[in-house]
């Protein structure tokens, strides 16, 4: 049976060009206590500010941390002292810029070498204790990793949450709360060490969880796009949400065209 669409029309939202100074900085991983505790007090002050972001990307060999701020501010926002502060410190990356997303993103871009790759996700609470205890199982973790494993600290502030809700809903699930969406990623070479790459990768990522849970700071949503391939990410949503996106398949996909011809991925027919 052949299908055929016609697209005649599409209805874009656009925005504002938002100004955005960022620096992006390297530190010495042997701090690592220093820097997820610097980490946390931006968290903390994202709350507050919202023009406030950050990430933070902790590799066997430094950590590179990414301080943005929605807005061209005369002085360095106060909330990224704690960084700034630390003797770690080794140099700017990318020394602080007045620009945009845009150009951040253009900065911060490079082209990777040809490797073999996996990721996979998990959403936490936020806390030192948490971020201090998950960095020492990397440490072995790491250590035993047929390539390069590394994660990656992407926080959400419940502001942000809550414009979402404002402008039109939430099918995620995502909680009213402050939150880290964290990025675990393997990288090696030899093919013949694919599963156990992957299943290394899933490990690190599955004791995150154990950690997070004793200290009833494990939440339940999945970021789809660092997903491993053994997570279900639309279960993550809730049930509600599930039921609402099988809902507006079988209005608009009433033979199921999307799901069946798709090859792999986060698909309803899988749950």
């Amino acid at each position: 049976m052949l299908y055929l669409g016609v697209v005649t029309r599409f209805d874009l939202q656009t925005y504002p060009l938002i100004p955005t100074q960022y620096t992006i900085n390297i530190y010495d991983v042997s701090d690592y206590a220093a820097i997820l505790r610097a980490a946390v007090d931006v968290q903390e002050a994202m709350e507050t500010d919202p023009k406030i972001g950050l990430f933070v990307n902790v590799r066997s060999t430094y950590v590179a941390v990414g301080l943005l701020y929605a807005d061209i501010p005369s002085e360095r926002p106060k909330a990224f002292d704690s960084f700034f502060n630390l003797k770690s410190l080794i140099k700017a990356a990318v020394p602080t810029t007045n620009g945009t997303i845009y150009s951040l993103v253009t900065a911060i871009s490079y082209t990777s070498p040809s490797a073999r790759r996996t990721q996979s996700s998990v959403t936490t609470r936020f806390s030192p204790e948490l971020y201090i205890k998950a960095h020492e199982h990397y440490l072995q973790a790491a250590k035993n990793f047929v390539g390069e494993l590394f994660y990656i600290i992407q926080p959400l502030s419940t502001g942000a949450v809550k414009e979402g809700r404002k402008r039109g809903g939430n099918v995620l699930g995502l909680e009213e709360i402050p939150q880290t969406w964290w990025i675990i990623s393997g990288v090696w070479t030899d093919c013949s060490q694919d599963s156990l790459a992957v299943a290394a990768v899933d490990s690190f990522r599955q004791h995150i969880s154990s950690i997070a849970a004793e200290q009833n700071e494990l939440l339940d949503y999945v970021f789809l796009n660092d997903g491993s391939p053994t997570q279900t990410v639309l279960d993550s949503y809730g049930a509600a949400n599930v039921q609402k996106m099988k809902e507006a398949a079988a209005k608009y996909d009433p033979e199921g065209v999307f799901q069946k011809l798709q090859n792999d991925g986060a698909l309803l027919r899988k749950i």
